[in-house]
């Protein structure tokens, strides 16, 4: 196998993460706070006979989402930098909790849109990470992945148009096949891999 001295580092965007994680914390605030009034309103029978009380449930979800949101930038601003790391040894992702991939037990590369930010790893065995919708590069995905393929989220601060040439570069120099595919962020279905 050849050295590849090439090396892609990405790290989260601290500024806009602190920024993100102030500015949802009065979300999660009010959110918390309609919360507790809907299920004081719940058991005290005013939400039956006051059907616009329901109301009260689309600021909690959305401080739910929020609190959920900020925990996953704090997490990931708690990881050691560079979180996304790819070069000669293979990919590592501190995000995913998987490790190290290896470029042997690399089976595909598949670069997505580059306005997605992402690449698919197609693996030979299986590795169990931690996949989050609530980060940056993956918001508003929904569609599902087999299980031996790794959806891993560049950061936008690593340029993406660059960052996937040089990450397919760096596959094709271990013998990883590539390709690029483009899907859209909003669909139920299965990722045809």
């Amino acid at each position: 196998m050849a050295t590849v001295s090439k090396v892609l580092n990405s790290d989260l965007n601290r500024p806009f993460a602190l920024f993100a994680i102030l500015l949802c914390l009065p979300f999660a605030l009010a959110g918390g706070a309609a919360a507790i009034f809907f299920v004081v309103m719940l058991f005290s029978g005013t939400v039956t006979a006051e059907p616009r009380s329901l109301l009260l449930l689309l600021p909690a979800i959305l401080g739910g989402a929020c609190v959920r949101l900020a925990g996953v930038l704090t997490r990931d601003l708690l990881l050691p930098s560079p979180l996304l790391q790819i070069d000669s040894a293979g990919i590592l992702d501190r995000r995913l909790g998987c490790g190290l991939i290896s470029w042997g037990n690399v089976s595909k590369i598949i670069s997505l849109d580059p306005q997605q930010a992402g690449f698919l790893v197609e693996v030979h065995t299986p590795v169990n990470a931690n996949f989050t919708r609530m980060r940056a590069g993956t918001l508003g995905i929904i569609w599902r992945l087999p299980p031996s393929t790794v959806y891993v989220a560049m950061q936008q601060a690593m340029g993406p148009h660059v960052a996937t040439s040089d990450l397919l570069s760096i596959a094709r120099e271990h013998g990883v096949p590539t390709s690029t595919l483009r899907i859209s962020k909003i669909t139920g279905r299965s990722i045809p891999v």
